[in-house]
């Protein structure tokens, strides 16, 4: 997020100003799945800006259990609508170029991954082995 708010043009702000209208509207459908689409989508674009090719695709290959804990909280409506106004906050900081805030914005949306393992281990312990 900081190098996207260091070094950010108007094509990656389009780019991510049009994830977060499809997010939105996927959330005001209560399409789960094109909710979590979209939202992989904002993290690849920032990714593949940041490093071209090469964070996603390592990324990508360590986060499948990352990716069913998102599945399952995005079940939660409250998370659902927490994570668009998430992207907003870390795209306005971009767009701002305000790249302490952009990196804080980032840093504070992935830290929610531990509050929603929380809760998915909590509503589903039949996923987790002890």
């Amino acid at each position: 997020a900081r190098h996207a708010a260091q070094n950010g043009k108007d094509d990656l702000y389009v780019n991510l100003s049009r994830k977060l209208e499809d997010y939105k509207v996927a959330l005001k459908s209560g399409d789960l799945k094109r909710m979590y689409e979209k939202d992989e989508e904002f993290h690849r674009t920032l990714a593949n800006f940041c490093f071209p090719n090469r964070l996603w695709k390592i990324t990508n290959q360590a986060k499948l259990q990352m990716d069913r804990v998102r599945h399952l909280s995005l079940a939660v409506q409250e998370r659902r609508i927490n994570v668009l106004k998430e992207h907003r906050w870390i795209f306005q900081n971009i767009a701002d170029g305000n790249e302490d805030r952009a990196e804080n914005a980032m840093k504070k949306h992935l830290e929610y991954f531990h509050h929603d393992l929380k809760i998915v281990q909590h509503e589903h312990p039949e996923y987790f082995k002890e």
